[in-house]
């Protein structure tokens, strides 16, 4: 339905009176439940009222009600954390753009139109349920959500608003880790608190240093209940660190239906345990500590290169194979082939180097890897030569292969802006993957 006639219809545009008329114009969000259509004036909109439609980029609303979106030819992103910073109305991450991302857009108010915001290389796929504000607004600590190209989900980044640089922090503890906040799980955001809702046990965070708990006393019942109790409209309110739920009486006028305090749910769980912290370090990085993430990877490309030059059978799209020669050079590892020989460890034959502007963007083993030409790998012959035997677990081969892959392309996208490795079902059997090395 266009927006603007969706806008017209009278239930939508009373409920839409409502949600003001209980927001009272300084809550620091609200939320409009008409059916399954939602009307949400984001968290954090300092002096900014904005109103979204839940998904629907054609659709932003002043205090007024009036439409500002021009976009009807962009539509949908589901799923996205919206919020206003400054009193800029932005979107984070989501289900939209025919991909799941952790894409940035910004609305503009003078043109009507979202528009993409440039970051540096952050996570794959975020969306609401793994998002929130920092106190003060300055930041967006986000959980990654696993996809089929990056399985490693439930890594913790941090975007700074002030220059839209991500920061990993960590990966979500073993404790909270099966409470990842995915589809099944509903977020609640105030001030200082935020709440991951489940059915057997929620999880309380504290924002200003990220420890968590568990409680059992607001579940995903209560919030089912509350939907069920709500016939028509249902206003969400969150202002400091309280959360109130309201409906029309019987005469029109504003109802309570419940309230929580984020705070005090924080406090109550802590009597039963101790609040500890909500992530830790990513091990593998810790084990294979460096200046950069290029030269943390540097142990695996070498070994890539050596599988993929070792007379692995099939597939090789590269005309005629060459060994591939490891030697060392002033201390550091270096991969050389067999058609460019090695005379000895300190006087290599000289070989074409690329331009200089690449070589400026790209790091050494990721330059050789680019000059192999195109290439393919099965996961079993990835895990041999990543060293990852029986005794390392599935999940865990799946979060290394991933991590080779984003430490590859990260640095790849920089420069070019596309990927050089891609994870594709085999064609000649879906049940399997193999990874593609296609070079710019």
């Amino acid at each position: 339905m266009d927006p603007d006639v969706w806008l017209a219809q009278d239930n939508i545009s009373t409920a839409f009176q409502f949600g003001q008329q209980v927001s009272g114009g300084d809550a620091d969000w609200c939320e409009v439940a008409i059916g399954r259509e939602h009307l949400v004036s984001p968290f954090g909109h300092d002096g900014a009222p904005y109103w979204i439609k839940s998904g629907d980029l054609r659709l932003v609303l002043d205090s007024a009600g009036t439409n500002l979106s021009v976009s009807h030819n962009i539509g949908f992103n589901y799923g996205a954390f919206s919020f206003v910073h400054r009193g800029r109305l932005m979107s984070l991450g989501g289900i939209g753009f025919w991909e799941q991302h952790a894409k940035l857009i910004e609305f503009s108010e003078a043109t009507g139109e979202w528009e993409l915001l440039s970051t540096n290389s952050g996570p794959g796929f975020v969306k609401a349920s793994g998002c929130w504000l920092e106190p003060g607004g300055g930041a967006v600590v986000a959980v990654s959500h696993e996809t089929d190209a990056e399985p490693s989900g439930g890594q913790v980044w941090r975007l700074d608003l002030r220059n839209f640089k991500w920061e990993r922090l960590g990966v979500l503890t073993e404790v909270f880790r099966a409470f990842h906040p995915g589809s099944s799980s509903a977020t609640l955001e105030t001030e200082d608190f935020v709440c991951w809702v489940r059915n057997h046990q929620s999880v309380v965070v504290r924002k200003s240093d990220h420890s968590a708990v568990l409680s059992k006393d607001w579940l995903s019942q209560d919030l089912t209940r509350l939907r069920r109790a709500a016939e028509g409209v249902q206003v969400q309110v969150g202002q400091g660190n309280v959360i109130e739920w309201w409906e029309p009486a019987a005469s029109g006028m504003p109802e309570k239906q419940a309230s929580l305090d984020l705070a005090n749910l924080f406090s109550e769980a802590t009597l039963h345990m101790e609040a500890t912290s909500l992530w830790g370090p990513i091990l593998e990085l810790a084990e294979e500590p460096s200046k950069s993430a290029n030269e943390g990877m540097g142990w695996r490309i070498p070994a890539l290169l050596l599988a993929l030059l070792a007379g692995i059978g099939g597939g090789w799209a590269f005309g005629r194979r060459r060994p591939v020669a490891m030697v060392i050079q002033n201390g550091a590892q270096r991969v050389g082939s067999a058609s460019v020989a090695l005379t000895s460890d300190t006087e290599p034959e000289a070989k074409p180097q690329p331009s200089q502007p690449a070589s400026n963007m790209l790091s050494p083993v990721v330059l050789e890897l680019e000059a192999l030409g195109a290439a393919v790998l099965t996961s079993d012959e990835l895990n041999a030569h990543l060293g990852l035997d029986g005794q390392v677990s599935s999940e865990s081969r799946r979060a290394r292969r991933a991590q080779f892959i984003r430490d590859v392309n990260r640095e790849y996208q920089l420069k070019y802006g596309v990927d050089l490795i891609f994870r594709e079902q085999d064609p000649n059997d879906r049940r399997r993957t193999q990874y593609i090395i296609r070079p710019h």
